[in-house]
């Protein structure tokens, strides 16, 4: 739904894992090894003109380059279907071709929003430009290598490298006993079904849910603590999933887990062993990129398990002082995706400048197009 999109998108990164233990054998049966040249697993990325959705890619489309769609749609199965539903099919194929046909035409490229359900359109070099511009302005890539015909090997060298540590560390782990059997086969990889990962970016047009907000307004009035003094406040933390460093990350997560495991030990792994498989994951994050290899260098993709509750932790961790006012004061406050929000009993003058970046007082609160007057 473009019509509902904020002028003031962000763009999100998103890392797709290609590997799929459960879905590869009921999906497609094909294997890539990592010491062989599969014609499918080509040092290229794919191109910015696609559909895609940024949290789940069907394992079918995994090795389909955008110039080859129309075969791929034309070929989609169509066996053990009776006559409506393959007429049904038939239509469905058609709309598709005409869609990519139009974007092509147009030269627009069409993205699932981030955590949304709606589309964005745009087009495709202003899509590019806010990318580039991203990638810039967070300094959270390295670049390690472009790829070209005479390095196109580049690429799975890195990943062979990146599984040699992960079981390198694995072993020590085991065999002093860290970890148990189960949770190193868990964790263990397999080198005939991992692959190097490959990024791309998706807009951010989320807005506020309402009734959020009036719930917890109902609650705060009934603990009597609804004031003509009263602000409501909301604030974002600007690119939170790639403003601090690994270390600083790390730093948080320990310290939560020293707070809340009071003997040390999270099913049955020490914190200082979690710690040390959460660096692992965090040094390794290689991926491909308009055919060139990156590392990232700060936090991880939005689309990661373990950047979600590490971008979660932090911020508790690098604002105690900001937390403790809230405490101390019983007001409400919550976490909306990356944004925070506050009901506030502070005098103007309050606000200091060390905690709130940028600080806008206002009438007014907007979500979706419906306005909340305090």
């Amino acid at each position: 739904m473009a019509n509902q999109i904020n002028n003031e998108e962000d763009l999100r990164e998103n890392i797709i894992y290609s590997s799929d233990d459960e879905e590869e054998e009921e999906i497609d049966n094909r294997r890539f090894p990592i010491d062989e040249d599969n014609e499918d697993d080509k040092w290229s990325s794919p191109s910015n003109n696609e559909l895609s959705h940024h949290h789940l890619e069907p394992q079918c489309l995994k090795n389909v380059d955008w110039n080859d769609l129309n075969d791929f749609i034309c070929s989609m199965n169509e066996e053990h279907v009776d006559e409506d539903e393959h007429k049904h099919i038939r239509i469905e194929k058609g709309r598709l071709l005409l869609l990519r046909s139009k974007l092509m035409e147009d030269n627009m490229i069409l993205r699932a929003t981030y955590k949304g359900t709606g589309f964005h359109l745009c087009p495709v070099d202003i899509f590019q430009q806010k990318s580039s511009d991203f990638m810039l302005r967070t300094g959270a890539y390295s670049l390690i290598q472009e790829l070209n015909v005479e390095n196109q090997n580049m690429s799975q060298e890195c990943l062979a490298n990146i599984v040699n540590r992960v079981e390198t560390t694995l072993n020590d782990l085991l065999h002093s006993k860290s970890i148990t059997n189960i949770q190193y086969a868990n964790m263990n990889t397999n080198r005939l079904l991992v692959r190097l990962n490959y990024l791309y970016f998706v807009p951010e047009t989320h807005k506020v849910c309402l009734f959020i907000l009036i719930h917890t307004l109902e609650l705060y009035q009934q603990s009597k603590h609804l004031q003509p003094t009263t602000l409501f406040a909301s604030f974002n933390i600007d690119e939170l999933c790639t403003m601090f460093s690994h270390q600083q990350a790390i730093e948080a997560l320990k310290f939560v887990l020293d707070y809340h495991a009071f003997d040390h030990f999270i099913d049955g792994i020490t914190i200082d062993t979690i710690i040390q498989l959460v660096r692992l994951v965090l040094k390794n994050q290689s991926f491909i990129y308009n055919d060139n290899l990156y590392q990232q260098i700060h936090d991880g993709a939005s689309g990661s398990p373990l950047t979600i509750p590490l971008v979660y932790i932090y911020p508790i961790y690098w604002r105690r002082d900001l937390i403790n006012i809230f405490v101390n004061k019983h007001e409400a406050f919550g976490r909306f995706k990356d944004e925070l929000l506050s009901i506030l009993d502070l005098a103007n003058t309050q606000f200091y400048q060390n905690i709130w970046g940028t600080t806008c007082i206002g009438t007014k609160n907007k979500f979706h197009g419906c306005y909340n007057r305090s």
